[in-house]
């Protein structure tokens, strides 16, 4: 009586769906072979159920991982969008300078006004 041999898996690497046959397959990498020796099996084939586990685990973290820098990525958008304390600050200085810059004309005629309405009130 021979025994097939066993293979042992290394890693699952990929997963699809046989349209054929309406069943997973799984790319595996097997122990001690190198990458050239990768194949796809049914998963009737596997007898790792820790390996194929082991896989989806990574592929979640892997999605959450994606989500988590993508909502990462967003609030920094919006950070760089919404103007700093140092900014609001600063154009306020600005408007203040604008307003200690004015026309002769309107320094003269704010003077006047202020005069006229100071004499009228004594």
């Amino acid at each position: 009586m021979s025994k097939e041999p066993q293979y042992l898996v290394q890693a699952v690497l990929e997963h699809r769906r046989n349209k054929k046959s309406r069943k997973n397959e799984y790319l595996i990498k097997w122990l001690g072979y190198d990458h050239t020796h990768n194949s796809w099996e049914p998963e009737d084939n596997i007898n790792d159920d820790v390996a194929i586990a082991d896989y989806f685990a990574d592929k979640k973290r892997e999605k959450e991982g994606k989500a988590r820098l993508k909502e990462l990525l967003r609030k920094k958008k919006e950070l760089e969008e919404t103007p700093s304390d140092s900014e609001v600050f600063s154009d306020k200085e600005d408007d203040a300078a604008a307003d200690d810059v004015e026309a002769p004309e309107v320094k003269k005629a704010r003077k006047n006004g202020e005069r006229g309405s100071s004499s009228r009130t004594q």
